[in-house]
């Protein structure tokens, strides 16, 4: 189960989409855009009349859909914030000497994922971003794992 947890959190939407491609339910005539901003809407003016009823005023449909365009989701920063928040944050970073921390070897570290998953899947009221981060977490082992995986040499066959 958890294989299969982990694959399909792992499938992107280009993956899926070249399936449905090489499955033939897109053909070129319909071909998928990626841009959603180039849609337009299609509005019914007796449905939008019927929705005005109630307003006291007179609001356009492009208005109404527009209404929040402007509104700040994000705050500014100027260079001088940006500069002092990375000062600020590489003074609290110690720099004293710290214990070396234990080597912990890939087997160990997948042993200790597993039993967290167990531990998790006991447990009540678990959010699903929990699952997801455990495999977000399984697949940086699996690429380091991989990253340190070495070919040998016909020579390391041999005895010396």
């Amino acid at each position: 189960m958890n294989i299969a947890d982990k694959a399909w959190r792992n499938i992107t939407q280009s993956t899926i989409r070249n399936c449905f491609r090489a499955s033939g339910f897109i053909t070129p005539n319909n071909q998928y855009e990626d841009d959603v901003n180039d849609f337009s809407v299609h509005v019914n003016p007796i449905q939008w009349n019927r929705l005005l009823q109630n307003e006291e005023n007179d609001v356009t449909f492009d208005d109404f859909v527009h209404c929040d365009d402007d509104v700040v989701v994000a705050e500014i920063l100027t260079d001088n914030d940006i500069v002092c928040t990375a000062t600020d944050e590489a003074d609290e970073v110690e720099d004293d000497d710290e214990e070396e921390l234990p080597t912990i070897t890939f087997k160990e570290a997948r042993t200790y994922i597993d039993k967290l998953r167990i531990l998790l899947t006991k447990a009540s009221d678990i959010n699903d971003d929990v699952f997801s981060a455990l495999v977000t977490i399984d697949n940086a082992i699996d690429q380091a794992r991989h990253r340190s995986l070495l070919q040998k040499n016909i020579t390391d066959y041999f005895s010396p």
